[in-house]
């Protein structure tokens, strides 16, 4: 149940994503397990002068800009009351395969952001690609 997840997660939010902190080093990535710091400038330049070569790291070759929207979609169709696992899979068992597993990703395992020191605990991979995509809102779970 929704409320059982809300429960134990300190608070859950639609954050800009150009707000969000920048990005640790990306070593299961082809195009950037090479980059140095400032990782989230220079991996944005290398995807934008490699952005054919998107389809060979499976992080950055989902709809990312289209999957953000549709999750927040989806969490803003219910309540505490109405939110059950069951019925957010079913919405997303409704999109296309490619879609779908960026949404699911985003739904039910969002970005988290340790809420003190702002620092990116889960979701970098996603962050980056979810910038390079323009995705301007993605849900994030903030964490103490």
């Amino acid at each position: 149940m929704r409320r059982e997840i809300l429960e134990a997660i300190d608070a859950l939010c639609f954050d800009g994503v150009a707000e969000l902190p920048a990005l640790r080093e990306l070593p299961r990535c082809p195009i950037g397990r090479n980059l140095r710091a400032p990782y989230i400038e220079q991996h944005l330049v290398e995807m934008e002068r490699f952005a054919r070569r998107k389809e060979e790291c499976p992080y950055h070759e989902p709809p990312w800009k289209d999957a953000a929207a549709v999750a927040i979609a989806i969490w803003r169709e219910f309540t505490p009351d109405t939110w059950t696992r069951t019925a957010a899979q079913a919405r997303v068992d409704e999109l296309t395969y490619r879609l779908s597993e960026a949404v699911e990703s985003l739904v039910f395992e969002p970005l988290r952001l340790q809420s003190e020191n702002e620092d990116l605990r889960q979701g970098n991979h996603r962050l980056c690609a979810l910038r390079f995509d323009g995705a301007e809102e993605v849900l994030v779970e903030l964490v103490h």
